[in-house]
């Protein structure tokens, strides 16, 4: 059963729903995993994340505008609206860490406030779909799957957060080409403006055999259904959901399971509190991330301007 987004979870909604912040934050899912180790790239994703939101409830949300804790207060990553929210960054289903300690043995963790897990898959996870009696897999373009495709069809679709992925538009990239010189960014870009009023994360790119499209008979206007789980995207997991989870553990810390985080991505979709975040604008972003550096000089260089 849905129940309405808490003030601060509609906000990030809206956010998502906006090209200036979704295409950034889910390029950057590509090329911090590209360039940063593991646990560096989460810090920096949800790094980018809570300044996005902070700039964007700035502008269109005051009242909601992020806080960190006081340096040492542990339990939660910041405050939106008067509520803790705790946030976890991760690939797919993986092991969610609830406390980095691995000399305790805790058997079983309630939340104790709401929690946002980012689950990203730059690779492009291969899924399945079906449109009518035909049977098929679809893999979501990224940056790292641009490459040689042979006898594909490029899907523009329209896939909000439950439910049939919508064909917009159709590309053919069967040539020895990069996708994105099949498919230039401002013929994708003119599908998305000619939609009104189409929120930026629900505009995805799936690949498909372009002979399974075509025994299909799939058309612009065509609803597939196409399998949502493990969909990279922003979870709104509510304290509700993680009461009395049972944990497990290595040698850095105590984690729910994977099969668990797996189960409450499940229901945060099926309850309306999943914000898809699709990577296929990477292939027409940069290889590597922005230089800290110079952001950094930025600001020496604001001195003397």
């Amino acid at each position: 059963m849905n129940t309405p987004l808490r003030p601060w979870q509609a906000a990030i909604r809206s956010m998502l729903a906006d090209p200036e912040f979704c295409f950034p934050i889910a390029s950057a899912q590509v090329q911090y995993r590209d360039r940063y180790y593991g646990m560096s790239a989460a810090a920096l994703l949800e790094d980018l994340f809570f300044d996005s939101v902070f700039f964007y409830t700035k502008k269109n949300a005051p009242d909601l505008i992020p806080h960190r804790p006081p340096r040492g207060e542990k339990g939660y990553d910041y405050e939106m609206g008067g509520e803790r929210i705790s946030h976890k960054v991760g690939k797919r289903a993986t092991p969610i860490a609830v406390l980095w300690d691995a000399t305790r043995h805790i058997s079983t963790w309630t939340a104790p406030n709401p929690l946002i897990y980012h689950s990203f898959d730059a690779e492009g996870r291969r899924r399945s779909a079906s449109f009518g009696k035909h049977e098929f897999s679809v893999h979501a373009l990224s940056g790292v799957n641009d490459t040689k495709q042979i006898s594909r069809t490029a899907l523009v679709v329209r896939w909000q957060s439950a439910g049939d992925a919508e064909v917009l538009q159709m590309f053919e990239v069967s040539e020895l080409k990069m996708v994105r010189e099949m498919m230039s960014f401002t013929s994708v870009w003119s599908v998305i403006r000619g939609v009104e009023n189409i929120p930026a994360n629900e505009i995805d790119i799936l690949l498909a055999n372009s002979r399974d499209v075509e025994d299909a008979g799939i058309t612009v206007g065509a609803q597939v259904h196409v399998s949502a789980e493990t969909r990279p995207g922003i979870y709104l997991l509510d304290p509700e959901v993680l009461r009395d989870i049972e944990l497990t553990r290595n040698n850095r810390g105590q984690l729910i399971p994977a099969r668990t985080v797996n189960s409450v991505m499940d229901e945060a979709i099926a309850s309306g509190r999943f914000l898809p975040l699709p990577t296929w604008f990477s292939i027409y972003a940069a290889d590597q991330p922005p230089s800290l550096y110079v952001a950094q000089k930025s600001q020496f260089d604001d001195l003397f301007s």
